[in-house]
Protein backbone atom coordinates (compact mmCIF):
# COMPACT_ATOMS: atom_id res chain seq x y z
CA UNK A 1 0.00 0.00 0.00
CA UNK A 2 1.30 2.87 -1.29
CA UNK A 3 2.26 5.78 1.94
CA UNK A 4 0.11 8.12 0.70
CA UNK A 5 -3.25 6.45 0.63
CA UNK A 6 -5.42 7.69 3.68
CA UNK A 7 -6.53 4.28 5.10
CA UNK A 8 -10.06 4.71 7.07
CA UNK A 9 -10.48 1.77 9.50
CA UNK A 10 -14.10 0.36 9.85
CA UNK A 11 -14.43 -1.65 13.45
CA UNK A 12 -18.16 -0.98 13.72
CA UNK A 13 -21.51 0.23 12.50
CA UNK A 14 -21.23 3.22 14.67
CA UNK A 15 -17.73 3.75 12.63
CA UNK A 16 -19.30 3.19 9.44
CA UNK A 17 -21.91 6.01 10.06
CA UNK A 18 -19.88 8.27 11.17
CA UNK A 19 -17.81 8.51 7.79
CA UNK A 20 -20.90 7.86 5.39
CA UNK A 21 -22.19 11.31 7.21
CA UNK A 22 -18.98 13.12 6.35
CA UNK A 23 -18.69 12.41 3.17
CA UNK A 24 -22.52 13.23 2.69
CA UNK A 25 -21.58 16.33 4.24
CA UNK A 26 -19.15 17.06 1.56
CA UNK A 27 -15.89 15.23 2.81
CA UNK A 28 -13.45 13.57 0.51
CA UNK A 29 -12.96 15.98 -2.17
CA UNK A 30 -11.53 14.49 -5.64
CA UNK A 31 -7.63 15.31 -4.32
CA UNK A 32 -8.58 12.70 -1.56
CA UNK A 33 -6.95 9.42 -2.00
CA UNK A 34 -8.24 7.09 0.37
CA UNK A 35 -8.77 3.31 1.49
CA UNK A 36 -11.70 1.58 3.25
CA UNK A 37 -10.41 -1.36 5.54
CA UNK A 38 -12.89 -2.88 7.55
CA UNK A 39 -12.55 -4.97 10.58
CA UNK A 40 -15.38 -7.28 12.34
CA UNK A 41 -17.77 -5.62 10.00
CA UNK A 42 -20.24 -5.87 8.57
CA UNK A 43 -21.55 -8.88 9.75
CA UNK A 44 -25.02 -10.65 10.25
CA UNK A 45 -25.11 -12.62 13.76
CA UNK A 46 -28.22 -14.99 13.82
CA UNK A 47 -29.51 -16.31 17.16
CA UNK A 48 -32.40 -18.86 17.21
CA UNK A 49 -34.53 -20.24 20.52
CA UNK A 50 -36.15 -23.23 20.38
CA UNK A 51 -37.40 -27.18 20.74
CA UNK A 52 -36.31 -27.41 17.16
CA UNK A 53 -32.92 -25.11 17.67
CA UNK A 54 -31.02 -26.91 20.20
CA UNK A 55 -27.67 -26.87 18.30
CA UNK A 56 -29.43 -27.09 14.91
CA UNK A 57 -30.97 -25.49 11.61
CA UNK A 58 -34.05 -26.57 9.66
CA UNK A 59 -34.45 -26.82 5.87
CA UNK A 60 -36.49 -23.89 6.05
CA UNK A 61 -33.97 -22.07 7.75
CA UNK A 62 -31.58 -22.88 5.20
CA UNK A 63 -33.73 -21.23 2.59
CA UNK A 64 -33.33 -18.15 4.09
CA UNK A 65 -29.65 -17.49 4.46
CA UNK A 66 -29.80 -18.72 0.83
CA UNK A 67 -31.88 -16.35 0.12
CA UNK A 68 -29.31 -13.61 2.02
CA UNK A 69 -26.24 -15.03 -0.21
CA UNK A 70 -28.61 -14.33 -3.63
CA UNK A 71 -29.61 -10.62 -2.30
CA UNK A 72 -25.62 -10.14 -1.64
CA UNK A 73 -24.57 -11.70 -5.35
CA UNK A 74 -27.66 -9.18 -6.65
CA UNK A 75 -26.70 -6.32 -5.30
CA UNK A 76 -22.89 -6.51 -5.61
CA UNK A 77 -23.87 -7.06 -9.66
CA UNK A 78 -26.31 -3.97 -9.43
CA UNK A 79 -23.28 -1.82 -7.75
CA UNK A 80 -20.69 -3.08 -10.18
CA UNK A 81 -22.38 -4.41 -13.48
CA UNK A 82 -25.25 -2.05 -12.98
CA UNK A 83 -27.72 -4.75 -13.23
CA UNK A 84 -29.99 -6.66 -10.22
CA UNK A 85 -28.32 -9.76 -11.76
CA UNK A 86 -26.72 -12.35 -10.25
CA UNK A 87 -25.61 -14.00 -13.71
CA UNK A 88 -23.74 -11.09 -14.58
CA UNK A 89 -21.30 -12.49 -11.95
CA UNK A 90 -18.14 -14.15 -13.18
CA UNK A 91 -17.40 -18.24 -11.25
CA UNK A 92 -14.64 -15.94 -10.07
CA UNK A 93 -16.91 -13.17 -8.85
CA UNK A 94 -19.27 -15.55 -7.49
CA UNK A 95 -16.66 -17.43 -5.47
CA UNK A 96 -14.82 -15.08 -3.85
CA UNK A 97 -18.36 -13.18 -2.53
CA UNK A 98 -19.68 -16.72 -0.94
CA UNK A 99 -20.41 -15.71 2.58
CA UNK A 100 -18.77 -17.98 5.11
CA UNK A 101 -21.52 -18.79 7.70
CA UNK A 102 -20.16 -19.70 11.44
CA UNK A 103 -22.13 -22.02 13.25
CA UNK A 104 -21.08 -21.92 16.90
CA UNK A 105 -21.06 -25.45 18.33
CA UNK A 106 -23.94 -26.41 21.07
CA UNK A 107 -26.07 -23.87 20.05
CA UNK A 108 -28.03 -22.41 17.39
CA UNK A 109 -26.40 -19.17 16.73
CA UNK A 110 -25.32 -18.33 12.85
CA UNK A 111 -22.68 -15.70 11.80
CA UNK A 112 -22.52 -14.59 8.17
CA UNK A 113 -19.14 -12.75 7.60
CA UNK A 114 -19.21 -9.98 5.01
CA UNK A 115 -15.90 -8.87 5.77
CA UNK A 116 -14.42 -10.63 3.35
CA UNK A 117 -17.33 -9.27 0.92
CA UNK A 118 -17.15 -6.07 1.38
CA UNK A 119 -13.46 -5.71 0.66
CA UNK A 120 -13.55 -7.00 -2.54
CA UNK A 121 -15.76 -4.26 -3.65
CA UNK A 122 -13.99 -1.42 -1.72
CA UNK A 123 -10.85 -2.68 -3.55
CA UNK A 124 -13.13 -2.97 -6.80
CA UNK A 125 -14.25 0.63 -6.58
CA UNK A 126 -11.31 2.48 -4.83
CA UNK A 127 -9.82 3.59 -8.11
CA UNK A 128 -13.07 3.61 -10.47
CA UNK A 129 -14.99 6.19 -8.16
CA UNK A 130 -14.39 9.84 -7.10
CA UNK A 131 -13.76 9.14 -3.29
CA UNK A 132 -17.15 10.75 -1.95
CA UNK A 133 -19.24 8.56 -4.24
CA UNK A 134 -16.30 5.90 -3.30
CA UNK A 135 -17.26 6.29 0.22
CA UNK A 136 -21.15 6.38 -0.30
CA UNK A 137 -21.16 3.76 -2.27
CA UNK A 138 -19.09 1.39 -0.29
CA UNK A 139 -20.37 2.37 3.28
CA UNK A 140 -24.24 2.30 2.17
CA UNK A 141 -23.81 -1.04 1.09
CA UNK A 142 -22.22 -2.09 3.97
CA UNK A 143 -24.70 -0.64 5.93
CA UNK A 144 -27.80 -2.12 4.35
CA UNK A 145 -26.31 -5.52 4.16
CA UNK A 146 -25.36 -5.39 8.41
CA UNK A 147 -26.73 -2.89 9.57
CA UNK A 148 -29.40 -2.63 12.52
CA UNK A 149 -31.35 0.05 11.73
CA UNK A 150 -32.61 -1.30 8.46
CA UNK A 151 -33.70 -4.40 10.11
CA UNK A 152 -35.25 -2.14 12.79
CA UNK A 153 -37.00 0.13 11.05
CA UNK A 154 -38.35 -2.94 8.42
CA UNK A 155 -40.15 -3.63 11.49
CA UNK A 156 -41.33 -0.99 12.80
CA UNK A 157 -42.95 -0.53 9.58
CA UNK A 158 -44.80 -3.97 9.54
CA UNK A 159 -45.77 -3.51 12.62
CA UNK A 160 -47.49 0.20 12.00
CA UNK A 161 -49.52 -1.30 9.39
CA UNK A 162 -50.23 -4.17 11.03
CA UNK A 163 -51.43 -2.41 13.91
CA UNK A 164 -53.39 0.18 11.52
CA UNK A 165 -55.22 -2.45 10.04
CA UNK A 166 -56.22 -4.24 13.44
CA UNK A 167 -58.11 -0.76 14.11
CA UNK A 168 -60.24 -1.97 11.15
CA UNK A 169 -61.40 -5.25 12.09
CA UNK A 170 -63.54 -6.19 15.03
CA UNK A 171 -61.35 -9.44 16.46
CA UNK A 172 -58.10 -7.67 17.37
CA UNK A 173 -54.86 -9.56 18.14
CA UNK A 174 -52.46 -8.58 20.75
CA UNK A 175 -48.95 -7.75 19.31
CA UNK A 176 -45.19 -7.32 20.75
CA UNK A 177 -45.78 -3.72 22.78
CA UNK A 178 -42.18 -2.89 21.98
CA UNK A 179 -41.07 -0.25 19.53
CA UNK A 180 -38.72 -1.83 17.28
CA UNK A 181 -36.78 0.87 15.94
CA UNK A 182 -35.12 3.97 18.10
CA UNK A 183 -35.63 8.23 16.76
CA UNK A 184 -31.74 7.34 15.51
CA UNK A 185 -31.94 3.93 13.77
CA UNK A 186 -34.96 6.48 12.12
CA UNK A 187 -32.96 9.01 11.43
CA UNK A 188 -29.93 6.88 10.10
CA UNK A 189 -32.55 5.71 7.38
CA UNK A 190 -33.50 9.26 6.37
CA UNK A 191 -29.77 10.19 6.11
CA UNK A 192 -29.42 6.69 4.31
CA UNK A 193 -32.17 7.85 1.65
CA UNK A 194 -30.01 11.26 1.05
CA UNK A 195 -27.52 9.39 -0.31
CA UNK A 196 -29.48 8.08 -3.55
CA UNK A 197 -28.94 11.68 -5.38
CA UNK A 198 -25.17 10.20 -5.54
CA UNK A 199 -26.13 6.72 -6.04
CA UNK A 200 -29.37 5.83 -7.39
CA UNK A 201 -28.75 2.38 -7.30
CA UNK A 202 -28.11 2.06 -3.64
CA UNK A 203 -32.33 2.87 -3.76
CA UNK A 204 -32.69 -0.50 -5.51
CA UNK A 205 -30.30 -1.99 -3.34
CA UNK A 206 -32.65 -0.97 -0.19
CA UNK A 207 -35.62 -2.35 -1.66
CA UNK A 208 -33.35 -5.90 -2.32
CA UNK A 209 -32.19 -6.01 1.27
CA UNK A 210 -35.55 -5.57 2.62
CA UNK A 211 -37.30 -8.43 0.45
CA UNK A 212 -34.40 -9.96 1.83
CA UNK A 213 -34.81 -9.48 5.54
CA UNK A 214 -38.54 -10.26 5.17
CA UNK A 215 -37.99 -13.91 3.75
CA UNK A 216 -35.23 -14.53 6.35
CA UNK A 217 -37.33 -13.86 9.12
CA UNK A 218 -40.23 -15.80 7.49
CA UNK A 219 -37.50 -18.58 7.01
CA UNK A 220 -36.31 -18.24 10.65
CA UNK A 221 -39.75 -18.38 12.26
CA UNK A 222 -40.33 -21.65 13.44
CA UNK A 223 -38.33 -20.92 16.11
CA UNK A 224 -39.70 -19.41 18.87
CA UNK A 225 -37.69 -16.47 19.05
CA UNK A 226 -35.43 -14.62 16.27
CA UNK A 227 -32.35 -12.07 17.38
CA UNK A 228 -30.48 -10.31 14.54
CA UNK A 229 -27.54 -8.25 15.45
CA UNK A 230 -28.91 -5.87 17.73
CA UNK A 231 -32.26 -6.60 17.46
CA UNK A 232 -32.89 -9.19 20.01
CA UNK A 233 -36.02 -11.93 20.77
CA UNK A 234 -37.86 -10.97 18.14
CA UNK A 235 -41.28 -14.02 18.72
CA UNK A 236 -41.97 -16.04 15.81
CA UNK A 237 -45.60 -15.20 16.33
CA UNK A 238 -45.08 -11.48 16.24
CA UNK A 239 -42.75 -12.28 12.72
CA UNK A 240 -46.41 -14.22 11.71
CA UNK A 241 -48.24 -11.65 12.22
CA UNK A 242 -46.68 -8.63 10.87
CA UNK A 243 -45.77 -10.30 7.85
CA UNK A 244 -48.99 -12.16 6.95
CA UNK A 245 -50.01 -11.11 3.48
CA UNK A 246 -51.97 -8.02 3.79
CA UNK A 247 -54.58 -6.22 1.24
CA UNK A 248 -52.18 -4.24 -0.94
CA UNK A 249 -53.21 -1.12 -3.22
CA UNK A 250 -51.66 -0.46 -6.31
CA UNK A 251 -49.82 2.94 -6.92
CA UNK A 252 -50.32 4.85 -9.90
CA UNK A 253 -46.83 6.06 -11.41
CA UNK A 254 -45.37 7.35 -14.88
CA UNK A 255 -42.67 5.75 -17.11
CA UNK A 256 -41.43 7.87 -19.91
CA UNK A 257 -38.28 6.55 -21.81
CA UNK A 258 -36.62 4.43 -24.79
CA UNK A 259 -36.91 0.62 -24.68
CA UNK A 260 -36.21 -2.34 -26.86
CA UNK A 261 -38.99 -4.63 -27.66
CA UNK A 262 -38.47 -7.74 -26.61
CA UNK A 263 -41.37 -9.06 -27.31
CA UNK A 264 -44.92 -8.80 -28.44
CA UNK A 265 -47.63 -11.52 -28.19
CA UNK A 266 -50.87 -10.46 -29.71
CA UNK A 267 -52.61 -13.84 -30.12
CA UNK A 268 -55.79 -12.20 -28.09
CA UNK A 269 -58.17 -10.70 -29.31
CA UNK A 270 -58.98 -8.86 -26.32
CA UNK A 271 -55.74 -7.46 -25.21
CA UNK A 272 -51.92 -8.03 -25.91
CA UNK A 273 -48.65 -8.61 -23.96
CA UNK A 274 -45.71 -6.63 -24.28
CA UNK A 275 -42.30 -7.22 -22.65
CA UNK A 276 -39.91 -4.39 -22.71
CA UNK A 277 -36.51 -3.09 -21.91
CA UNK A 278 -35.09 0.00 -20.54
CA UNK A 279 -31.99 0.99 -22.11
CA UNK A 280 -31.14 3.46 -19.34
CA UNK A 281 -31.15 1.17 -16.45
CA UNK A 282 -31.51 -2.62 -18.39
CA UNK A 283 -34.70 -2.76 -16.32
CA UNK A 284 -37.03 -5.70 -17.79
CA UNK A 285 -41.12 -5.27 -17.33
CA UNK A 286 -44.07 -7.42 -18.91
CA UNK A 287 -47.20 -5.61 -19.10
CA UNK A 288 -50.43 -6.69 -20.50
CA UNK A 289 -52.41 -3.62 -22.67
CA UNK A 290 -56.28 -3.86 -23.26
CA UNK A 291 -57.10 -3.15 -27.02
CA UNK A 292 -59.06 0.05 -25.95
CA UNK A 293 -55.83 1.24 -23.83
CA UNK A 294 -54.54 1.81 -27.28
CA UNK A 295 -56.64 2.44 -29.96
CA UNK A 296 -54.33 3.89 -32.41
CA UNK A 297 -53.12 1.45 -34.73
CA UNK A 298 -50.09 3.02 -35.69
CA UNK A 299 -49.05 3.00 -32.06
CA UNK A 300 -49.49 -0.73 -32.22
CA UNK A 301 -47.71 -1.60 -35.14
CA UNK A 302 -44.35 0.32 -34.10
CA UNK A 303 -44.30 -1.55 -30.98
CA UNK A 304 -44.40 -5.03 -33.75
CA UNK A 305 -42.02 -3.44 -36.29
CA UNK A 306 -39.86 -2.36 -32.90
CA UNK A 307 -39.68 -5.65 -31.82
CA UNK A 308 -39.12 -7.45 -35.57
CA UNK A 309 -36.24 -5.31 -36.79
CA UNK A 310 -34.76 -4.76 -33.43
CA UNK A 311 -34.75 -0.74 -33.21
CA UNK A 312 -35.46 1.02 -30.13
CA UNK A 313 -38.75 2.73 -29.33
CA UNK A 314 -39.26 5.92 -27.20
CA UNK A 315 -42.33 5.26 -24.92
CA UNK A 316 -44.46 7.25 -22.34
CA UNK A 317 -46.66 5.25 -20.02
CA UNK A 318 -49.18 5.76 -17.01
CA UNK A 319 -48.38 2.37 -15.04
CA UNK A 320 -49.64 1.20 -11.88
CA UNK A 321 -46.92 -0.43 -9.31
CA UNK A 322 -47.90 -2.94 -6.50
CA UNK A 323 -44.77 -3.66 -4.39
CA UNK A 324 -42.54 -1.93 -7.34
CA UNK A 325 -43.52 -4.28 -9.94
CA UNK A 326 -45.65 -3.09 -12.73
CA UNK A 327 -49.07 -4.91 -12.77
CA UNK A 328 -51.12 -2.64 -15.14
CA UNK A 329 -49.76 -0.04 -18.21
CA UNK A 330 -51.49 1.97 -20.43
CA UNK A 331 -49.34 3.33 -23.02
CA UNK A 332 -49.83 7.00 -24.03
CA UNK A 333 -47.92 7.89 -26.34
CA UNK A 334 -45.26 5.76 -28.74
CA UNK A 335 -42.71 6.23 -31.34
CA UNK A 336 -39.53 5.26 -33.55
CA UNK A 337 -36.30 6.83 -31.89
CA UNK A 338 -34.56 9.35 -34.67
CA UNK A 339 -31.76 8.05 -36.19
CA UNK A 340 -29.21 10.46 -34.10
CA UNK A 341 -30.44 9.09 -30.75
CA UNK A 342 -30.01 5.23 -32.32
CA UNK A 343 -26.92 6.13 -32.98
CA UNK A 344 -25.60 7.08 -29.33
CA UNK A 345 -27.22 4.39 -28.17
CA UNK A 346 -25.48 1.88 -30.23
CA UNK A 347 -21.99 3.84 -29.06
CA UNK A 348 -23.17 2.87 -25.34
CA UNK A 349 -24.66 5.86 -24.19
CA UNK A 350 -27.91 4.83 -22.17
CA UNK A 351 -28.29 8.03 -20.20
CA UNK A 352 -30.80 10.20 -22.64
CA UNK A 353 -33.11 12.27 -20.57
CA UNK A 354 -37.05 12.17 -22.28
CA UNK A 355 -39.49 14.96 -22.20
CA UNK A 356 -42.83 15.54 -24.30
CA UNK A 357 -44.94 18.25 -25.00
CA UNK A 358 -47.55 18.39 -27.15
CA UNK A 359 -46.58 21.01 -29.48
CA UNK A 360 -43.00 19.61 -29.53
CA UNK A 361 -44.03 16.05 -28.92
CA UNK A 362 -40.69 13.96 -27.78
CA UNK A 363 -37.53 15.67 -27.07
CA UNK A 364 -33.70 14.28 -26.18
CA UNK A 365 -31.29 15.44 -24.31
CA UNK A 366 -27.74 13.41 -24.77
CA UNK A 367 -24.59 13.94 -22.76
CA UNK A 368 -23.16 15.91 -26.18
CA UNK A 369 -25.75 18.62 -25.52
CA UNK A 370 -25.24 18.82 -21.63
CA UNK A 371 -22.00 19.70 -22.30
CA UNK A 372 -22.91 22.21 -25.31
Amino acid sequence: MSEDINSIKIKNEDDAWEIFEQALEGAFDEHSNLELVFSNWPKIDIKLKGIKHQASLTAKNMEGLIELQNTIFRTYALAVHSKLNANKLTDDEKENLTITFQISEGSSEVVAELIKTITIFAKDMATKMEPKHYVITVLGLGLMWGGNAGLSTLLQHQKDLFVAEQQTIQKKEEIDARRFASEQEIKRMEILANAYKYNPGLEQVQESVDAMQTTLLKKLSDADEISINAVKDIQSKTVKQIFKKQREKAIDDRIDGIFRIIKVDSSNFEYFKVKVRNIADGAELSVTIKDTDITDKRKKQCLQDAEWSKIPVVMRMNIKRMRGVVVNANILNVEEVPENIIGFINEGQSDIAISWSPSKGFQYITKQDEKS
